[in-house]
């Protein structure tokens, strides 16, 4: 989950990937392996919602890439937060009260 914002620091909504949950920490480090499962969640700061790479997930249970219990998993995922957003509950509200202090902007 982020909370993204434009080159003139003007807030432009939330970005939630849908990955598969995080078991453990990779052995001797501080480091985990995140598996994304291809749909992700856009919210404006208007409260729209938008599922985003359905294409994808699809392509991928074609290809072989994720199976189709685990795509119907993330597919119960979006529908599940989706409905948290609608009541309110999603993002969570250390999200929302997040500001942004200071940010360097790097022109391409």
């Amino acid at each position: 989950m982020g909370k993204f914002y434009d080159a003139s620091k003007t807030w432009l909504g939330y970005y939630c990937d849908i990955i598969k949950p995080v078991k453990r920490l990779m052995s001797g480090s501080k480091t985990s392996v995140l598996t994304d499962l291809f749909l992700d969640i856009w919210i404006t700061p208007y409260g729209e919602i938008y599922v985003l790479d359905e294409n994808e997930l699809e392509n991928a249970i074609r290809q072989g890439f994720i199976s189709k219990s685990l795509a119907t998993k993330a597919q119960s995922q979006v529908q599940l937060l989706v409905r948290r957003i609608n009541r309110n509950d999603f993002p969570p509200t250390r999200v929302k009260e997040a500001t942004l202090l200071d940010v360097d902007v790097v022109d391409p």
